[in-house]
């Protein structure tokens, strides 16, 4: 049985089914209502945002040629009926909690101006320790590495020894927005020791385009050195 007992997609139903095909390590836990507008590019723009702020909307059966930014259906293969109740918040609706907030921009294509303003109007302490337990509890790659870009963009984080931490343990397809956050929480020299240490391990057909990726939030001279990377 799922420990997940609600639909996350409706949040009121009981879970029928448990939906591996967009990402067997995170899956989807559906109500039968709901797989099937799943399947049918027909989830209402609630049921699409819900999704979307636990799995992102980088997924296949949610991204961008499906959903508009606010749920609506782009391509859907049965009527999908919108109540006022059935529509996605917006930023006005969730920027005054920190948990809501993060999980709207968890949701977002990008992480936008207006969302970067609104999270750092929010007590640095617990928007941080609210960040750090999300990533923590999650095995989503997306999604860590969106809460990895919100460290970049709130530059007043105080997450420096959490994000050296990270360097101890991480996944590669993280790499870059590890270095992102590195580049506005670390000093430079030491965060340019730590992922040029990482692109000397990488692939030299895929190296211009990775040191491109994670160079480029330093603001530094050293990173014309990059010989040390071997390009």
């Amino acid at each position: 049985m799922s420990i997940q007992s609600t639909c996350e997609a409706c949040t009121h139903r009981a879970v029928d089914i448990i939906e591996t095909n967009d990402d067997p390590v995170q899956p989807y836990h559906l109500c039968a209502s709901c797989h099937e507008r799943l399947h049918s590019y027909a989830l209402r723009p609630i049921e699409w945002y819900n999704l979307a702020s636990v799995h992102t909307s980088f997924k296949p059966l949610l991204h961008d040629d499906l959903y508009d930014e606010d749920g609506t259906a782009c391509q859907p293969e049965v009527e999908v009926v919108v109540t006022k109740q059935d529509k996605a918040p917006s930023l006005e609706d969730v920027q005054s909690d920190v948990q809501t907030l993060l999980s709207f921009a968890v949701s977002r294509w990008f992480v936008e101006d207006d969302v970067v303003h609104a999270l750092r109007r929010h007590d640095v302490l617990e928007l941080f320790d609210a960040l750090k337990t999300r990533y923590e509890d999650t095995s989503n790659a997306d999604v860590k590495a969106r809460l990895l870009e919100i460290v970049a963009d709130v530059m007043n984080i105080p997450a420096a020894d959490w994000i050296r931490g990270l360097w101890h343990d991480f996944d590669v397809q993280l790499l870059d927005s590890l270095a992102a956050a590195t580049a506005s929480s670390l000093p430079t020299e030491e965060g340019l020791r730590l992922v040029y240490g990482q692109l000397s391990k990488t692939d030299p057909k895929d190296l211009p385009h990775l040191a491109f990726l994670c160079l480029n939030r330093f603001q530094s001279p050293d990173v014309l050195g990059l010989d040390r990377v071997k390009l």
